[in-house]
């Protein structure tokens, strides 16, 4: 017959490495009361105990608190809301297709490896921005790995979006809100 661990915690996975931890927490008592601790500092042997017996004590809480069936007392009750359920609306779902269609364009840089709809078919170029000032830990192999997988760094990010819009929808002035025709 196989004992089963009390409480599974991570590295306990095993009836071999939960031995092997419950060795090396018998170690460390063994350390305690026959090893160097008699010559420590008494300040040294004060916390020490203080956070052996607090370990202990965390553990007997954990393993009760782990162990009990808990309770169903605070559970909400269905059948005990105080408020009705709210009206359904007379609108139409919003999630349906609509009567205008939808037109979508893309703008980038148009140097994107990775993504072809940011790449050399995007429908307005745009420049590159230097961000390098506000990602100062992009330097040495992140800097490396990030310039070899996507092809840019952060000297040179590209500015892409994705725009869509309904069709019967005017095109804004630089600016100005987006109003119906």
């Amino acid at each position: 017959m196989t004992r089963k661990p009390l409480l599974l915690l991570p590295g306990m996975l095993s009836d071999r490495s939960m031995w092997h931890a419950q060795i090396e927490g018998l170690s460390d008592i063994t350390e305690v009361l026959v090893g160097h601790f008699r010559e420590a500092h008494i300040s040294k042997k004060i916390i020490t105990i203080t956070l052996f017996i607090a370990a202990i004590a965390t553990n007997i809480a954990l393993y009760v608190f782990l162990s009990g069936d808990g309770s169903t007392k605070e559970i909400l009750r269905i059948g005990q809301v105080s408020s009705p359920d709210p009206r359904p609306l007379a609108e139409p779902n919003p999630a349906n297709v609509g009567q205008y269609p939808i037109l979508t364009t893309f703008y980038g840089a148009g140097s994107d490896i990775r993504r072809p709809e940011y790449g050399k078919s995007v429908a307005i170029k745009t420049k590159t921005i230097d961000a390098s000032l506000f990602f100062k830990d992009f330097k040495g192999w992140k800097e490396k790995l990030r310039r070899r997988y996507w092809g840019f760094g952060m000297d040179k990010l590209p500015l892409n979006a994705r725009v869509s819009a309904g069709s019967k929808m005017r095109t804004p002035k630089c600016g100005a809100p987006m109003n119906a025709a």
